[in-house]
């Protein structure tokens, strides 16, 4: 979709804002606001191709050869755990169901955060095409530290269970918790938390920003599940 508007250039948020000492506040991408109908996989709009090779059984190989490209290693194709029925642990959804799961909307809960709060949010950045490693493009001279990461989504987990993707490029790849990112002063982040709460969407502060150790040059470290990775 293409989407057009406009507004005064003094109510532009733009990424330009983005400084060393800002927390980045992030916005869940699963379970299930007070908008939805049913629980969010969290899997977004992004990854779908891998989510779907990575997740299901060998089985969909053999029987639908005509659903991947010949270009595709026959090995990489359908190298996953579960069948379309089986329930995914931790999770109410089927494996097809998580991967339908429908991109989540922030539109209701990031209205009522920018009417209330607009001045105080630096920029926001969307986690898709790119994952956790996304803002790397935005800024300069920074350093993204996100070292307080949601609790990887069911779906996620399965996925990499395939062992065919390592932890690093799942983050280059998947949102692994969190689709939208805030970023602003750590005193106003309490406030953007209670907003998204009233929508029972968790948020959390996932981390924060630092000056970059190379001029000009923007990095992102990930610490999680005991494991840091670090991307230039």
């Amino acid at each position: 979709s293409t989407v057009v508007v406009r507004l005064p250039r003094s109510e532009v948020i733009t990424t330009a804002n983005i400084r060393p000492g800002q927390v980045i506040v992030g916005l869940s991408s699963s379970g299930r606001t007070t908008y939805e109908t049913s629980e969010n996989s969290g899997i977004g709009s992004n990854g779908l191709t891998a989510a779907r090779h990575l997740l299901l059984h060998s089985d969909y190989r053999s029987r639908y050869p005509e659903s991947y490209s010949d270009t595709l290693d026959s090995t990489k194709a359908y190298c996953g755990n579960y069948h379309l029925e089986d329930r995914l642990p931790g999770s109410t959804l089927t494996a097809g169901e998580a991967i339908l799961s429908p991109t989540r909307t922030y539109l209701p809960v990031i209205r009522e955060i920018l009417a209330a709060h607009r001045s105080e949010i630096a920029a926001i950045i969307h986690c898709t095409g790119g994952g956790q490693v996304k803002c790397r493009d935005f800024g300069s001279g920074v350093r993204y530290v996100k070292d307080n990461l949601f609790p990887s989504p069911s779906i996620f987990t399965a996925i990499q269970e395939s062992g065919q993707i390592s932890s690093a490029e799942m983050y280059q790849v998947f949102n692994m918790g969190h689709r939208l990112e805030l970023y602003c002063n750590e005193a106003s982040a309490a406030a953007i938390i209670s907003a998204a709460a009233q929508f029972d969407l968790e948020a959390r502060i996932v981390g924060h920003v630092e000056a970059s150790p190379v001029p000009d040059r923007n990095e992102v470290i990930i610490k999680a599940a005991g494991e840091e990775h670090r991307y230039i």
